[in-house]
């Protein structure tokens, strides 16, 4: 049943519908206009229709589970970002931590604020110290959604690597488990990520060196500046001749013997 009426108050008029769905009564006013009161009725209607065609909670794929989940807490953040000022001073700098949910058998926990991002720095320390492949990992996230994506943690990790390098500029490299034969073969590397990582790598780990060997090659090597210092000294006018441009630095890899560069 559905009822028009026309409540009148000092401030003017006030158009409203009231209709009833089982036991619950609604109520919807405006005080535009009977047509704006109308329009928003209708759209009332359509989102409750929207809603009563979702699938049960229980009939959903396991991943679909997941993204309404994480759609609704992402609503939610909206929504208090949106009305937390109507309830705070702005100097309290309320802050949205943590929201649980139950939905039908599943209990659900969402953390805000950079907490997911430590969630997956756990992740990459997890599948590293582990040696766990992407493969593998690929596989285990699908038989456990709740698990995150491995694309998640390779951004991850890329993540980290950029904070680390930018506060020490040497790359280590994990050769442990390095075959050191020689072959012929040519590696197939697919991941586009992987083939940029180990370029950027490589280009930290030898530039300098390569940096090192190009000053080897045009300037020399001066191995004993003392004996050079009297080499071009002149008695005579008692002045120090400068000695030829070398290299005086020491070697970048003082293992390497200095006839072997």
């Amino acid at each position: 049943m559905i009822e028009c009426e026309i409540k009148y108050e000092l401030n003017g008029p006030i158009f409203r519908i009231i209709f009833q769905e089982g036991s619950q009564k609604y109520v919807i006013e405006s005080k535009e206009s009977p047509s704006a009161t109308a329009n928003n009725y209708i759209q009332v209607q359509c989102e409750r229709k929207n809603r009563s065609s979702f699938r049960p909670f229980n009939a959903l794929s396991e991943s679909m589970k997941m993204k309404h989940s994480r759609a609704f807490s992402i609503q939610l953040d909206e929504v208090f970002k949106n009305e937390v000022s109507n309830f705070f001073n702005s100097n309290d700098k309320p802050v949205l931590q943590q929201v649980r949910f139950h939905v039908q058998d599943k209990d659900y926990l969402t953390n805000y604020h950079n907490k997911e991002n430590d969630f997956l720095d756990a992740f990459v320390k997890a599948v590293d110290q582990g040696s766990i492949s992407q493969n593998a990992y690929r596989n285990l996230a699908a038989l456990q959604p709740e698990l995150p994506r491995d694309h998640n943690i390779s951004d991850a990790r890329k993540k980290l690597n950029k904070k680390m390098n930018e506060k020490i500029s040497i790359i280590i490299l994990n050769i442990k488990d390095v075959s050191l034969m020689t072959t012929n073969q040519i590696p197939h590397i697919n991941n586009p990520d992987i083939e940029n990582e180990i370029y950027e790598m490589l280009q930290q780990v030898m530039g300098p060196l390569i940096s090192e060997l190009h000053s080897l090659t045009v300037n020399g090597i001066e191995k004993d500046m003392d004996q050079l210092k009297k080499e071009f000294f002149n008695n005579q006018t008692s002045t120090l001749n400068l000695p030829p441009s070398g290299y005086i630095k020491p070697p970048l890899l003082p293992m390497i013997p200095l006839n072997c560069y």
